[in-house]
């Protein structure tokens, strides 16, 4: 499967902010790579990973139809998931603790 990009979502984005390319690329890369960027070209995962971050941009944003991406019901319940181990193991240490003392 070849990953596609939208470079508009990045060029409004930064537009949004108000943000120059070479403001973007500032410590990171150049303006040539932001520009490339803006027209669907893929840059190193590091860089882009940070321009994402820069722009407030999430995984489901940039590549919306990836089935890398999750869904917000499945982030929910994945949280959800984790929250329930929580409990029970805060639960089975209560009871580890209990037994002890009533032994």
């Amino acid at each position: 499967m070849k990953l596609t990009i939208n470079g508009n979502l990045f060029r409004n984005r930064r537009k949004e902010l108000k943000m120059t390319q070479v403001e973007l690329a500032s410590n990171l890369t150049s303006q040539t790579v932001v520009c490339s960027l803006e027209h669907g070209v893929i840059p190193k995962l590091e860089v882009l990973a940070e321009i994402m971050q820069r722009l407030s941009l999430s995984l489901e944003d940039v590549f919306p139809n990836s089935p890398f991406c999750l869904s917000k019901l499945d982030e929910l319940k994945i949280k959800l998931d984790n929250e329930n181990y929580r409990q029970v193991w805060s639960g089975l240490e209560k009871i580890k603790k209990t037994a002890l003392v009533s032994s």
